[in-house]
């Protein structure tokens, strides 16, 4: 999920690639839905994957995420991520597009799941023993809370959501993988 102020960027082809805290769940070879200011872009699929602390970030990692230079790239990070620091570990998703469409409303890509995601959380946590301990974490808090809004605001604010919603998303699809969920 990007913010409408890459739209731009994504739709030229610039923004190759994104970089978030933590880990999403996802590999070289999976493919994504590109969300962006409310609407479905098209597809990518996914390149590569790379860890690095933010210390460690290069040009080259910069131009890729569509940001002049490293420093603009950690501006820009800093922003979305106010608690950021030089040893934070990153996740760089490099990507290519499968196909761009026109923009879609992203509802009609919106949760698939019939349980609710505070419910798919619980029987994470029952079922799911891959998940890291951090996830675990996040997954009670959503439990507790029972909203995805609620539970980002308790890990900090209204900028863990895309967090909390990755995570969530990853539990739904090993219990999806297990057929424990449809």
């Amino acid at each position: 999920m990007f913010s409408k102020k890459y739209w731009d960027l994504l739709i030229s082809g610039r923004k190759k690639a994104t970089i978030r805290i933590g880990d999403l769940g996802l590999k070289p070879g999976d493919e994504a839905f590109v969300h962006c200011g409310g609407y479905v872009l098209g597809r990518v699929k996914i390149e590569k994957v790379v860890r690095k602390r933010l210390r460690e970030l290069t040009d080259e990692d910069a131009r890729k995420d569509g940001f002049k230079d490293k420093d603009a790239l950690i501006k820009a990070l800093k922003k979305h991520y106010p608690n950021i620091g030089a040893k934070t570990v990153l996740t760089i998703i490099e990507f290519e597009w499968i196909d761009k469409t026109e923009p879609v409303f992203s509802e009609k890509f919106a949760w698939k799941y019939e349980l609710k995601p505070s419910e798919v959380a619980k029987l994470a946590l029952e079922k799911c023993e891959e998940l890291d301990d951090s996830e675990k974490a996040v997954l009670k808090l959503l439990v507790k809370y029972g909203s995805i809004r609620k539970t980002a605001i308790k890990l900090g604010g209204l900028t863990a959501r895309p967090v909390v919603r990755n995570i969530v998303r990853k539990a739904a699809l090993l219990l999806e993988k297990k057929g424990l969920i449809k």
